[in-house]
């Protein structure tokens, strides 16, 4: 039986790696030097604050007890410590280092779709540099997006590649920067089944997914973390989502301007994404 990837109009196989790989590369050498040189030209923020200001937090101590969720991510933050650079400049060369790499790892992630090397390129630079990405080097890199979006990327292009044992190291090692990682999973199953059942591709996944979701699990056992009380939406499985719910429809102009804001005209595509792409369908997993 043919799979997913070949049923989809919208899959072809993927160029000459070693030549896409080079492309890859250089494209996201050539994003990091349009994001630094942009941030040259725009005030940086004085002094961390927020979220900015727990991920220094963690930085100076990283093994004290911190604020729950970010306690658990630990890989960012204790890498910063240890590098003997300063924490402004590794924040912000780690940033600007996984901006690059969101662009390389986009271009290489479309590329298997064979979408034109131009709008690959293009539309890959435009991410490194978008307001989510922009703003952490405004802010010296004092936050793990740019980290995180790298290690999804990465993720999935392991994922229509059929890399299983990639996937699992790139869970793993994603896990210590964030929790999102561990969305990789269900997509993986998403993508990799034939039929809403299918056995083979079950047993893939979970053999992929236990050195995360342990090593996650580990981490919430183990490490401390402070005022999870006063965090919107873990409270129980069912009530955490209602209570998400409750306040993004009360604060809802505010919710849409951050999707806006996110993902800008991207959200035009999407209806004919979801008509066109098999993928993109089976990514809808991730909504559930």
């Amino acid at each position: 039986m043919a799979s997913a990837q070949q049923k989809s109009p919208a899959f072809v196989a993927a160029p000459a790696r070693r030549h896409a790989v080079r492309e890859g590369a250089l494209l996201g050498v050539a994003a990091m030097v349009v994001l630094v040189a942009m941030d040259l030209y725009v005030r940086d923020s004085p002094t961390p604050r927020n979220d900015e200001l727990i991920y220094e937090f963690m930085a100076q101590s990283p093994f004290d007890p911190h604020t729950f969720p970010f306690a658990y991510r630990v890989g960012v933050p204790t890498l910063v410590h240890i590098v003997p650079l300063g924490h402004t400049a590794t924040f912000s060369a780690l940033a600007w280092l996984s901006s690059g790499l969101c662009a390389a790892f986009g271009y290489l992630l479309l590329r298997r779709f064979s979408v034109d090397k131009w709008l690959s390129g293009a539309l890959s630079v435009l991410m490194a540099v978008s307001p989510v990405l922009f703003v952490v080097s405004l802010r010296q890199g004092r936050n793990v997006d740019p980290e995180s979006i790298a290690i999804v990327l990465a993720g999935t292009l392991a994922i229509v590649s059929r890399r299983p044992a990639t996937l699992g190291i790139i869970a793993f090692l994603g896990v210590f920067i964030r929790e999102t990682a561990l969305f990789l999973l269900p997509l993986a199953y998403a993508v990799w089944a034939e039929r809403p059942w299918d056995r083979q591709a079950l047993k893939t996944t979970l053999m992929v997914s236990v050195p995360a979701v342990v090593t996650y699990a580990a981490m919430r056992l183990a490490v401390p973390a402070l005022y999870r009380e006063q965090v919107i939406g873990y409270d129980s499985l069912l009530g955490g989502r209602r209570e998400v719910l409750t306040k993004a429809a009360e604060n809802w102009k505010e919710e849409v301007r951050r999707m806006a804001t996110a993902f800008g005209p991207l959200w035009l595509t999407l209806p004919f994404a979801l008509k066109e792409s098999a993928f993109v369908r089976r990514g809808l997993v991730l909504v559930a």
